[in-house]
């Protein structure tokens, strides 16, 4: 169903019910895990972070819950197996990705997908290695041997690689820090400007944060002119989108004197306010849900991402309040009499 793009909730319902019902799991083979897995992360961003088949927002937390449950479930299933050695490469792979995309941050179903895909490493086709990775970073779980343990792979199957597999490695690695001047060389360089058609908006996006990581962060060369100017063009189009918190903040500064400059840095990247503060320049950032993991306090790889190359490549202080302690100054301001951007 997932698969063809039909997610009728009431069947995905019962389906989640009857495998939480369960109290074991081992009649599903890795194959069922790994499908079972997918389908939900696919209904999960259908639901929760685009339109749903009816055209409408979905924030049905008894949903959110099922998902919760079913993935957290399956999770102790696999990590209370005696080995990972069941599983195939490609299943590590998209079990993997299946958790990071439903934004379920489950660290020791993590460490033992890591630790069993660096000890079959030689098993994984570069497809493979591009999503495992993509969710180790999404997900903040830098498992160094990890990312090193794929390079010589990397570097001998690069002409393999599909462009937006490459962007996809790229930011990866410089979400990790892991440095690879052997895969970033000449040729990868010539194979980003010749594949350049193929990527879309989050692809450059992706290579642009890779750049700054390479040229600001590492002092190494990045990419080519032309590819790099429109790689920084669609990022800072990104960034200039109106975020939910940014006229509250702006308000607030307002009022307490302070103007605020243009919101997009040097950098490329978007914050809600940039002021001035005893001649020191101070970035600050409502962090909405969408920078962390699910429901919880850890924030996504990219949001980590982001406060970094502020820091190093715009030189200036980041302050960030997360949207759960904007709210309640916001309720508290109200529950007081106080104006809300006072």
């Amino acid at each position: 169903y997932a698969k063809v793009g039909i997610l009728p909730l009431p069947l995905f319902n019962r389906m989640m019910d009857y495998i939480i019902g369960l109290d074991k799991l081992d009649a599903f083979c890795p194959l069922s895990i790994s499908s079972i897995t997918w389908a939900c992360k696919k209904k999960y961003k259908t639901e929760y972070e685009g339109e749903s088949c009816d055209g409408k927002l979905h924030e049905d937390s008894k949903q959110k819950h099922l998902h919760t449950m079913l993935f957290q479930k399956i999770a102790q299933h696999i990590v209370e197996m005696d080995s990972f050695d069941r599983f195939e490469a490609r299943h590590l792979s998209e079990i993997a990705a299946s958790y990071a995309g439903a934004h379920i941050r489950h660290l020791d179903l993590f460490r033992g997908l890591g630790l069993a895909s660096v000890q079959r490493r030689n098993e994984f086709v570069p497809r493979s290695i591009a999503s495992i990775l993509h969710a180790f970073a999404s997900m903040n779980v830098i498992e160094k041997d990890l990312f090193q343990a794929f390079l010589p792979t990397l570097v001998e199957n690069l002409d393999a690689l599909k462009f937006l597999d490459l962007a996809s490695i790229a930011w990866s690695l410089a979400v990790a820090d892991v440095d690879a001047p052997s895969l970033f060389d000449q040729h990868f360089l010539d194979k980003c400007v010749e594949q350049e058609s193929e990527l879309d908006e989050a692809h450059l996006s992706q290579l642009h944060q890779w750049h700054l990581w390479q040229s600001r962060e590492k002092n190494r060369g990045g990419l080519h002119k032309g590819l790099r100017e429109r790689c920084h063009k669609v990022f800072v189009e990104r960034a200039r989108t109106e975020s939910r918190y940014q006229r509250s903040i702006l308000m607030t500064l307002t009022s307490m004197g302070l103007e605020s400059k243009e919101t997009v840095l040097d950098s490329g990247y978007g914050v809600d306010a940039l002021v001035v503060i005893n001649g020191k320049a101070v970035s600050i950032e409502v962090d909405g849900k969408f920078h962390f993991i699910g429901e919880t306090d850890s924030p996504l790889g990219n949001t980590i991402l982001k406060r970094r190359q502020i820091a190093a490549v715009d030189g200036i202080e980041h302050i960030f309040v997360t949207h759960w302690n904007w709210t309640k100054l916001c309720f508290l301001r109200a529950r007081l009499g106080l104006n809300k951007y006072t």
